[in-house]
């Protein structure tokens, strides 16, 4: 019996599973560079095992990416909405926030019809959630008018909403616990 450092079996271990699965993930890989492009998919196949076997928080992140990228690809809409749409998903990844397709394309129309700003849903955005939807119990944050709806996970954002000042939050709202 060989007494190792346990890094060094764990390092084992992982480069095992790394070859055992490296056809799938391969395939899964290029599925990736094909929905997100090479500019936004992981850099090597080496990089993106680091991620599924070893971050799965990021790794989680890239498929919800590659859901809403592949989701926006396949809508009936013009190239240059598409990419309208890309650009809002992006944007606000970057400020730190995952949007569904939908809430991108529903942004959009709000936007564009003067309901709200960007900087106002951001402003929305940081906050905790206060609410669940009365229908479905998901997770809304509801702030100045402003409510954004979440996916159950609480990470997505399904819809952002512009009420009108004094709409009713009863039936419709429940105060959020965790």
């Amino acid at each position: 019996y060989d007494v190792r450092d346990e890094r060094v079996l764990k390092a084992e271990r992982q480069k095992d599973l790394f070859y055992l699965n490296r056809k799938e993930d391969r395939k899964q890989y290029f599925k990736i560079i094909e929905t997100l492009g090479e500019k936004e998919a992981p850099i090597s196949l080496n990089m993106f095992q680091e991620l599924k076997y070893n971050k799965h928080e990021e790794y989680e992140r890239l498929l919800r990416e590659q859901r809403t990228i592949s989701r926006i690809n396949s809508m009936a809409w013009s190239d240059e909405f598409k990419q309208r749409v890309k650009d809002i998903y992006y944007g606000f990844r970057k400020e730190g926030h995952e949007f569904t397709a939908h809430g991108c394309e529903r942004f959009i129309k709000h936007e564009a019809r003067g309901e709200y700003s960007k900087e106002e849903v951001l402003a929305v955005l940081s906050k905790d959630f206060n609410y669940k939807q009365a229908s479905d119990d998901r997770p809304v944050k509801y702030y100045n008018d402003i409510q954004v709806v979440y996916l159950d996970d609480g990470v997505e954002v399904l819809n952002i909403i512009k009420r009108k000042t004094g709409w009713k939050l009863k039936g419709r709202l429940n105060e959020y616990s965790e």
